[in-house]
């Protein structure tokens, strides 16, 4: 298990590397027009190029803007600040980068959009996310996962001897949803379930009987299939990679043990890097609150 999980770790830090050094030569300018909107509210963006020895005007709107820097740039490089020095500051950054992703989805309900190549069990750790950080946001985001199962209903079906996160992380965010009072956003979402996998029902039958050791079982078999389900397949649970480093399916449930009354575990390996941060303060940047406001 740990050198499998080494092995993960040390995969994803190149991969993030190379993303935020890619998008920093390739894409420099999204940064500009970001931090323009942020000033200005300017949402419709040109950029001059050259093709085949002929100038072309890209344009571009401003949520397409923000996936990209949220995906290329934001969330990438606070990987990367927390992979080299791992503090309550590199922590509460990397939790403002994934609240972007948070906004960006927000951001795409408000539109009635869906962004590209983001699929439902994405959106449930989007919503996980916001179940263990920013409850206030569960709404907005459970709406959008509601919406992408619903609009994408017979393509779902298409895969249907496959597990496809749908006994596993649509499962978790159901069950969730519940334990928050969100029983009418559950009933909708658990049409698309399938039997849960034994692991992740074993964790949530623990969390509510407060039964430590079961707990503690069921959150390490929850550890290896994360790891074996963290791959670019589009049928996996965990198929992108800003996902694949966070685990914030098992963060969730250990914070709502631990709220339950349990014991915060200490030997979980694959967020043991993660665990001494679980219940800092959330600290939001103003850049982060500026373009809260913006979104919403």
């Amino acid at each position: 298990m740990n050198n499998k999980l080494n092995s993960h770790k040390q995969k994803l830090k190149e991969f993030f590397i190379k993303v935020y050094q890619s998008e920093k030569e390739q894409a420099n300018f999204l940064e500009d027009f970001y931090l323009e909107y942020l000033k200005t509210g300017k949402s419709d963006f040109e950029f001059k190029t050259v093709v085949f020895g002929r100038e072309k005007i890209v344009k571009y709107e401003f949520s397409r803007i923000l996936q990209q820097y949220s995906y290329g740039f934001k969330i990438p490089k606070a990987i990367i600040d927390f992979e080299n020095n791992s503090n309550n500051i590199s922590f509460s950054e990397l939790l403002n980068a994934y609240y972007y992703d948070v906004l960006v989805n927000a951001r795409a309900f408000s539109e009635s959009k869906q962004i590209d190549g983001v699929l439902h069990t994405d959106l449930c750790m989007t919503l996980l996310f916001t179940l263990s950080y920013f409850p206030d946001k569960i709404e907005i985001i459970s709406n959008q996962l509601i919406r992408f199962l619903e609009e994408n209903a017979q393509k779902l079906e298409k895969y249907s001897v496959q597990e496809f996160g749908r006994g596993s992380l649509l499962y978790l965010v159901v069950e969730m949803l519940k334990l928050r009072d969100f029983s009418a956003h559950a009933a909708i979402i658990s049409k698309y379930c399938i039997k849960p996998i034994l692991c992740y029902q074993e964790a949530i039958e623990s969390v509510i009987s407060n039964d430590e050791q079961k707990f503690s079982d069921a959150i390490e078999e929850l550890a290896a299939f994360h790891l074996s389900n963290s791959k670019a397949d589009l049928t996996l649970p965990f198929n992108h990679e800003r996902w694949q480093y966070m685990p914030i399916e098992i963060i969730s449930l250990i914070k709502l043990f631990v709220s339950n009354g349990g014991r915060l575990l200490k030997e979980i390996s694959l967020v043991s890097d993660l665990n001494s941060f679980f219940y800092l303060p959330i600290e939001l940047s103003e850049e982060t609150l500026l373009l809260e406001s913006r979104i919403l």
